[in-house]
């Protein structure tokens, strides 16, 4: 079914630009503080571009909010902790996620915030310019906002992707699950955004958790799921589930290089 649902959306994506999947992309991800766009911050962005269907640079960068004049303090510290109470528990129970950030890992290892979101919106930018795809899990729901939040905030700058240029491999696990397809006058962005919205009992789509041992990525790439939730790595899962779809709709899935 999964094929089925990424061939269709290729199907519909602007005939002048992709006829089918892309071998050029670039894979975005980012950590926060919480789920709130307006107050949480982004703690880590990372990205993985591709070339030819194979990584070239994987990174990211961990940014440090403990010395910025506009954050309070208090609540930082406050928010870290209660998150990672969230993610790591739920009922009182192990949910086996780690939440890899704490106040003094944050000071201690992060860097200025305005000049990373600055580097990485410059780059974005050129991307664009250049017609580059993105990837990105749960990507217009999540990461495009609050980048375009953190953006606006942070560096009084403007920036959206387009309703056509952002691949959710999120949304298309979601849909593939419920088999929901593209209406007639979708895009991209209003195809993640209505699939987001649906309340599907028994649907998940989870990277970590789910897509990475449905599709067998750790074992067939010899991945560590430890790392799981850095932005860089959690990028490097995205391209490999990626390309395994690209050989589910009847693309060729090519063996990621060493990186």
């Amino acid at each position: 079914m999964i094929g089925l649902t990424m061939n269709r959306l290729f199907d519909f994506i602007g005939k002048d630009r992709f006829r089918s999947f892309p071998h050029d992309y670039l894979v975005l991800d980012i950590e926060t503080t919480g789920l709130c766009p307006e107050t949480d911050l982004i703690w880590q962005v990372g990205h993985c571009l591709v070339t030819g269907s194979k990584p070239v640079d994987r990174g990211g960068a961990l940014l440090d909010w403990t010395r910025h004049k506009k954050i309070d303090q208090g609540w930082l510290k406050q928010r870290l902790i209660d998150t990672k109470q969230q993610v790591e528990f739920r009922d009182g129970r192990p949910t086996g996620k780690t939440y890899h950030i704490n106040y003094q890992k944050m000071r201690a290892e992060g860097v200025d915030p305005e000049p990373v979101l600055a580097s990485y919106l410059k780059w974005l930018r050129e991307a664009h310019e250049d017609k580059l795809f993105f990837v990105a899990h749960n990507g217009y729901n999540f990461d495009a906002v609050r980048l375009a939040g953190h953006f606006k905030r942070f560096l009084k700058e403007d920036w959206a992707f387009d309703d056509w240029e952002l691949f959710d491999t999120g949304m298309v696990e979601k849909a593939s699950q419920a088999m929901m397809y593209p209406r007639s006058d979708d895009t991209m962005r209003s195809f993640s955004e209505y699939v987001g919205s649906a309340r599907l009992r028994g649907v998940r789509w989870a990277l970590d958790v789910w897509c990475v041992p449905r599709y067998g990525l750790a074992e067939k790439h010899g991945l560590d799921m430890n790392a799981a939730h850095d932005a860089g790595f959690d990028c490097y899962l995205c391209h490999l589930l990626f390309e395994h779809w690209r050989g589910l709709a009847g693309g060729q899935a090519k063996k990621p290089a060493a990186t």
